[in-house]
């Protein structure tokens, strides 16, 4: 084994946990980020996390994460207009349909 990919855990036990605890959350955060799987970004040395987070491909998948949000938005807004539009038509009809 390596020793460098091991990380430092404090001796007393709220500190580890709170470390632990922090450590998880990266790992998650990680996880939702990259695409890579948490059980696969558990096994991953403890340094490569912030490497990849300071890297060019993280800039990367942060600005094609943030296209796909827009995207999304703009998918869900055009959705909710034709639902608007379909519920005035509906009305329209109906008002029409009484008028005769």
């Amino acid at each position: 084994m390596r020793p460098y990919d091991f990380a430092f855990v404090p001796q007393s036990q709220d500190m580890r946990n709170s470390y632990l605890q922090s450590q998880m959350q990266l790992i998650q955060s990680f996880s939702n980020d990259s695409g890579v799987k948490f059980d696969k970004a558990l096994k991953l040395p403890y340094h490569f996390i912030p490497t990849y987070y300071e890297s060019d491909a993280w800039k990367i998948q942060k600005e094609h994460a943030k296209n796909d949000a827009q995207i999304q938005k703009n998918l869900f807004q055009h959705l909710a207009n034709v639902q608007t539009n379909l519920r005035n038509l509906s009305k329209s009809l109906e008002a029409f349909a009484k008028s005769r």
